[in-house]
């Protein structure tokens, strides 16, 4: 099966690059249960879990000022689906610096 290049940040952490299937299922277990995407930008989501507050999950990561708990999946978009994280590492980090917050409240 394919496998797209993504970010995964857990609360407490610093993100890491991971190859990973854009399968429902697999994203499902990786975030923890039902997938909610947020838009950042045109070629680049944030996948977490659609119940992330609910949960009573720790705190991750605020991304263009909304919060975001539990564990979250950056990705690239391209052509209607999930693709390879659209920019560089070091362009991530300029972009999103507070993705590299390691507080877990």
């Amino acid at each position: 099966m394919r496998k797209i290049h993504v970010a995964i940040k857990e609360p407490g952490k610093v993100p890491r690059s991971v190859w990973i299937s854009p399968a429902k299922e697999n994203l499902e277990k990786h975030v923890g249960g039902g997938l909610l995407f947020v838009l950042v930008c045109s070629d680049l989501t944030i996948i977490c879990n659609r119940d992330q507050e609910i949960n009573d999950a720790k705190y991750c990561a605020d991304v263009c000022g909304k919060q975001f708990f539990g564990k979250i999946i950056l990705a690239g978009l391209k052509d209607g689906g999930l693709a390879d994280l659209p920019c560089g590492w070091q362009e991530l980090k300029r972009a999103f610096p507070g993705l590299w917050d390691e507080k877990a409240d």
